[in-house]
């Protein structure tokens, strides 16, 4: 058997060409560019499983993704395609953000808590406020903006510091205190001068000498930094990793692996499909992942066959992005536009029950866990969770927490069960 040959084969589908040639693939570095619905988690799994096969340790194997969802539907897809449940969880499967907090925890003894909610991180910024304040105090200095003080004020300022984080300002502590240097970086990231202060004020109060106090997004920030000081690679050793929606990378999570790809016989597949980027208020631009594909020593290879939808759509993707495409499946794919009110998102919800109702009715109709509505933002669910509900049908959501449980609705709903000394209204059914 030639090492070409696979040694894996999938117990419910034969692979594409396309497939095996990742699956089996002797590059170090490898980007596959798929479209929409390739198969790019199975193929990924597909690599992981031929490692295994391979004689591979399943802890020499490591799959990094962007969120939770997508490391759990990763792991299942190894079970999927056949491998062991037992082995399958001896594989790392992480996001890059638990990954970061396990290494800085495991390999430099940094356990600083997580902050993630609102109400625990607000403290920390009004305390920075405070002392961005003085010191414009100080120097006679007048503050051209408002500071945030609020929660959504505080809530905004926080994404914008996690984008900075996520470009590598403030990686190597060369953000210095006096104006001018402050000044100039504002003008090239085009934000206030004091916000940009206030960003730096967090940092310095968040790492005095050792860090303090984390949020989860700073993990990769924080152990990139240390990595970048450390002589030596404190990072543990994987001979192949693989990488999930790789359009969403940014420069902090590239440097990240960066480092990793440094240890000798190391391989690692990236797949991502570049016309998807979602993560864009963390730093992922189309420019900047196709700046890493085109890199030099990365092999290019693709996923053409979607298995998302039939020849009608796919033909139609395939105009819009004019590649070439195929698709795997024979369906019909049909599209009903109904127009709403921009301003009056409520006025969406009733086309939504309706078209979920005459799809159940159809023959096409299987399971109701095949349906699903797609949304551009959380904000958008309230009242479509609110129809569906009403009209009882039952829902689960992705990605994102269901508005019933956000903090600002429990909150409301608190104050409405004690006013009607109601307690069953904080129950969730």
């Amino acid at each position: 058997m030639t090492p070409s040959e696979p040694r894996f084969k999938p117990t419910n589908f034969p692979p594409t060409d396309e497939q095996l040639a990742i699956q089996t693939h002797r590059e170090r570095k490898v980007v596959v560019v798929a479209d929409a619905g390739a198969a790019k988690t199975t193929t990924l799994a597909l690599r992981l499983a031929e490692s295994l096969r391979r004689q591979v340790a399943p802890e020499h194997l490591l799959g990094l993704t962007f969120s939770d969802e997508a490391a759990a539907v990763l792991r299942g897809r190894l079970e999927e395609i056949g491998v062991a449940p037992t082995l399958a969880r001896h594989v790392r499967i992480q996001t890059f953000r638990a990954f970061a907090l396990q290494v800085l925890a495991d390999q430099f003894n940094d356990r600083a808590p997580v902050r993630d909610r609102p109400e625990e991180l607000a403290p920390m910024v009004r305390e920075a406020v405070r002392h961005v304040r003085r010191r414009a105090e100080a120097r006679c200095v007048a503050i051209s903006s408002a500071l945030p003080e609020y929660n959504a004020q505080i809530a905004e300022f926080l994404e914008i510091s996690q984008f900075l984080k996520a470009q590598m300002y403030g990686l190597n502590d060369a953000d210095e205190e006096n104006a001018e240097p402050i000044e100039e970086h504002a003008r090239e990231r085009d934000i206030d001068p004091f916000l940009l202060r206030l960003h730096v004020e967090v940092e310095r109060q968040r790492r005095l000498v050792d860090v303090i106090w984390r949020t989860s997004e700073d993990a990769v920030f924080d152990l990139v930094r240390l990595l970048d000081q450390s002589a030596s690679s404190a990072l543990p050793a994987f001979r192949v990793i693989v990488i999930d929606e790789m359009q969403d990378m940014n420069p902090i999570t590239a440097r990240l692996v960066e480092h990793m790809e440094r240890a000798p016989r190391t391989f690692i597949t990236a797949a991502g499909d570049f016309d998807q980027v979602i993560h864009s208020r963390r730093g992922a631009t189309v420019d900047f992942v196709m700046s890493l594909v085109n890199a030099a020593g990365v092999e290019r290879m693709r996923l053409s066959k979607t298995f998302r939808h039939g020849p009608a759509m796919t033909h139609a993707t395939a105009y819009k992005k004019t590649t070439p495409t195929e698709s795997g499946r024979v369906v019909r794919a049909d599209i009903w536009v109904r127009e709403y009110v921009a301003s009056n998102p409520a006025t969406a919800a009733p086309h939504v029950v309706k078209a979920i109702r005459a799809w159940r009715k159809s023959d096409e109709a299987n399971r109701s866990e095949d349906q699903a509505v797609i949304l551009r933002s959380p904000h958008l669910s309230i009242e479509i969770e609110s129809a569906l509900m009403t009209e009882g049908i039952a829902y689960r959501c992705e990605g994102f927490d269901s508005y019933l449980v956000r903090p600002e609705t429990l909150v409301l709903r608190g104050i409405v069960a004690y006013a009607l000394k109601a307690p069953n209204l904080l129950r969730i059914t």
